[in-house]
């Protein structure tokens, strides 16, 4: 193995549950831009086959040979979290430049 994590459970993070959570936040932050002036039901419907996208993605490692972790799952979670909370944040302040 090139790189030795040693005992950091930080450096495991980074490697293993970071990139995960940073796609799930990028993909979830570009559904709720795009779809941000859509009626509710269609935005609703296109944030919902992002979040099965994701989960289904995590969840087809543990039906398959995969490398499922539990620790993924709750990253994604939070990512998408944070996906949310940023696109309301940022979705205000933009509305206030106008």
């Amino acid at each position: 193995m090139p790189y030795r994590l040693g005992d950091s459970q930080f450096a495991e993070f980074v490697l293993f549950q970071l990139p995960d959570a940073l796609w799930a936040f990028a993909l979830m932050y570009i559904f709720l831009v795009i779809w941000k002036d859509a009626k509710n039901s269609m935005k609703f419907i296109w944030v919902l086959i992002g979040v099965l996208f994701i989960y289904s993605i995590e969840f087809s490692q543990y039906l398959g040979s995969g490398t499922f972790d539990i620790l993924d799952v709750i990253a994604i979670t939070v990512a998408m979290g944070l996906a949310f909370y940023a696109t309301t944040r940022s979705l205000r302040f933009g509305d206030r430049l106008n």
